[in-house]
């Protein structure tokens, strides 16, 4: 995100924003991280539940980074929500999306999207950066 932001702000000489995520599965040693993109496009929710049966960790964290940067200063904002792989797909959406839930009532993030609820539950990076960026311009 960092680096993103500081070619963006090479070009356009103008404060901006950059927000960059990417999705870990943890028995997977943090794959597919930030090319999510491309798997979604690559496999399949039985790709996923094959590559997943045989590990007995069903973790997965969506880490979050917001940056900042401006003529002065760069300032990044990081969060990672943690849910968990299930074993059959529910919704539709892409299928790391129907294969996923970060919620305490188990809708995967395709349930939460279709229903117009928040797909992640709690998530604070935004309101961290809204605090900050409202108290530095004093």
């Amino acid at each position: 995100a960092q680096h993103k932001a500081r070619e963006a702000f090479s070009q356009l000489k103008q404060p901006l924003i950059v927000k960059d995520d990417g999705w870990l599965i943890s028995a997977l040693n943090g794959f597919p991280g930030p090319y999510m993109r491309y798997i979604n496009e690559w496999f399949t929710t039985d790709d996923f539940i094959n590559l997943l049966k045989d590990k007995n960790n069903n973790e997965v964290i969506f880490h979050e980074v917001v940056c900042y940067i401006d003529k002065n200063q760069i300032k990044v904002f990081s969060d990672k929500i943690v849910g968990k792989f299930l074993t059959k797909p529910r919704g539709n959406a892409v299928p790391f999306m129907e294969l996923t839930t970060f919620r305490e009532d188990n809708k995967t993030v395709a349930e939460a999207n279709s229903e117009g609820i928040p797909e992640f539950g709690q998530r604070t990076i935004w309101n961290e950066f809204s605090k900050w960026y409202l108290e530095s311009q004093g």
